[in-house]
């Protein structure tokens, strides 16, 4: 599979990046350890994890997607680009979430430990944390940078405005600035392709897009007027969208659900498989992939 550097760091990724919000929660270990093996398999390098991982995790279950993929990476971390994020709620202090650089510092020892890791490629703030001051958050992934626990870093969440701001202080401290991306991007939102996409092409920034299939919504797998899955998002109740009750979305002829196309001319750098993708859909999009032009991919 083609490579993309990420933003202007020195890491090279797949154009297909797994994501694991589901691993250890609705997917146990051995339904990870089959997605993973299956991007081993067709040649994907991404990882991307986040430290509050599962989705809709009890307090004492997140961190549970981190250790599946530390244990599965055993043997072959310098095979793989891992990704991870930190600044969700991690435990009832106020000090076990947001973006402060003493919960930072921690988060990312703890990471690193579930992870069986020394080090991760990129280090992602998952949310913007108002209640902290900016300059104290660039200042602790900077130190990070510098440390070489992390060889880049990225956002997650971040309006426009707000990763211009991240900008101008990196360049008016001379830190290490991020080198993507990371928002939500799918037909059905699109509001980055305003201001967001076009700030992080001038800044040259890397874009890793999440929920490509509007958490299964554009896979054509919850069908008109019927209950969805239990086992689903929306059968639990945590992505309820009135537009699925009046639209039915089409799916790709395989059967897997197509997020991964050009939206209103504008391609991403980096798209991320649902993390409740079979090996057989995993195998599908790597071939969506290969059917684009390389002029598309550049």
């Amino acid at each position: 599979m083609q490579t993309k550097q990420l933003g202007t760091s020195d890491i090279h990724v797949t154009h297909l990046c797994m994501g694991t919000a589901t691993f250890g929660g609705q997917a146990d270990q051995a339904a990870s350890f089959a997605m993973l093996d299956a991007c081993a398999d067709v040649g994907i390098n991404f990882i991307d994890t986040a430290n509050v991982y599962p989705l809709g995790a009890q307090m004492s279950e997140r961190g549970q997607s981190e250790t599946v993929v530390g244990q599965w990476l055993k043997g072959r971390r310098q095979h793989f680009v891992l990704a991870t994020k930190a600044g969700g709620v991690m435990g009832p202090s106020a000090n076990e979430r947001g973006s402060s650089k003493q919960h930072l510092l921690t988060a990312l020892d703890a990471s690193l430990k579930r992870l069986q890791t020394d080090y991760v490629d990129v280090y992602q703030l998952h949310y913007d944390d108002f209640k902290t001051p900016l300059v104290e958050t660039i200042e602790a992934m900077n130190q990070m940078a510098i440390s070489g626990r992390i060889r880049a870093w990225g956002i997650s969440n971040f309006q426009a405005w707000r990763l211009a701001r991240v900008i101008g202080l990196c360049e008016t401290h001379q830190w290490v600035k991020p080198s993507l991306i990371q928002p939500r991007y799918n037909l059905l939102f699109r509001q980055i392709e305003r201001d967001l996409i076009p700030l992080s092409e001038a800044e040259q920034l890397g874009m890793i897009c999440y929920n490509p299939l509007a958490g299964g919504l554009l896979s054509a797998k919850h069908q008109f007027a019927a209950k969805p899955n239990d086992n689903s998002r929306f059968g639990q109740g945590a992505a309820i969208c009135t537009v699925g009750q009046r639209v039915q979305y089409p799916a790709c002829a395989n059967g897997c659900g197509v997020g991964l196309g050009q939206s209103s001319g504008h391609l991403c750098d980096i798209r991320c498989i649902p993390s409740r993708a079979t090996p057989r859909c995993i195998q599908s999009f790597r071939h969506c992939i290969d059917r684009i032009s390389d002029d598309a991919l550049k």
